[in-house]
């Protein structure tokens, strides 16, 4: 069997190094990898880990966890502890602490968040999303209190105190700013529709979000949310793959990279245009992606 593997790719030059990982878990955690910082943070399945960028030195293990999920600060991410006694019709969580990427403990719960299950899936600055079935709960680990409820349970993505939420079937996307309570709806186009997808991704200014949509002929495609505007526009060409809609956009904010299958990647300007297909081919089927 394979060993687990990361791919990094320069798009300038199409050049690709492959490092193999037994540390890697295979699963469907709420996150696989994310650039946290100077590192990418990786799901081991049991245990989460940071490996540099340049993935020639040993991942740093940040500590025993069911899984994780990134922090509100570039810096940390949180990490959830299994309860060992719960059973595994349920599986809840039993504490979670958040950690820098050298493993040390910055923030610690101050007890169990208080819902059945692995159902925290986001954080944003003023604490942790846990998911029920009629919407979204911001839990502040430190007091244990519950500050603000969202009306849906799908978070598409979250930077900052902003959460970007629909509900069941997600008929319309909400931009909720969970400091202020300031909500805005966005509405999809004639040529698709949203879906309940947690795969959105702002860009790194913000004034920008990409989430998978599906489109009018039948394709997952990608459409851009202009967070000023609360409009979405469609990407002709930007057709995902089926299996893993991974996305993520260049440091610099101007592109947006995305996994259209087998391996392969398409590029869309910020400003606008279609998709193109970039000149490279990865060894194996994209699970999740970073840039840096």
């Amino acid at each position: 069997m394979r060993s687990p593997s990361i791919t990094r790719i320069d798009l300038a030059s199409g050049q690709m190094v492959t490092a193999s990982f037994p540390e890697l878990a295979p699963g469907d955690p709420p996150y696989s990898m994310v650039r946290a910082d100077d590192a990418l943070v990786v799901y081991g399945g049991g245990r989460t880990y940071a490996i540099d960028l340049g993935l020639e030195s040993p991942p740093r293990d940040l500590g025993a966890s069911w899984y994780f999920v990134p922090s509100a600060r570039a810096d940390r991410v949180w990490l959830m502890t299994l309860d060992p006694e719960s059973p595994d019709t349920i599986r809840d969580l039993a504490a979670v602490r958040e950690v820098s990427l050298d493993g040390r403990v910055a923030r610690t719960g101050s007890g169990r968040p208080p819902s059945h299950g692995p159902t925290i899936l986001a954080a944003v600055s003023g604490g942790l999303l846990f998911q029920q079935a009629n919407g979204l709960n911001l839990w502040n680990p430190e007091t244990g209190d519950v500050t603000a409820r969202l009306g849906g349970p799908i978070p598409v993505a979250t930077r900052g105190d902003l959460v970007a939420w629909c509900a069941q079937g997600c008929p319309e996307l909400h931009l909720t700013n969970t400091a202020t309570g300031a909500d805005a709806v966005v509405r999809p186009g004639s040529s698709f529709a949203f879906g309940e997808t947690q795969d959105g991704a702002f860009s790194p200014g913000g004034s920008l979000l990409a989430v998978p949509v599906a489109a009018s002929d039948g394709h997952r495609r990608v459409a851009l949310v202009d967070m000023k505007q609360g409009t979405a526009r469609l990407i002709a060409g930007s057709e995902l793959a089926s299996d893993y809609p991974a996305l993520a956009w260049l440091p610099s904010g101007d592109w947006l990279v995305l996994s259209a299958g087998d391996g392969r990647l398409l590029a869309a300007r910020a400003a606008g245009g279609p998709a193109t297909t970039l000149d490279v081919r990865a060894p194996a089927p994209f699970v999740d992606m970073a840039t840096g």
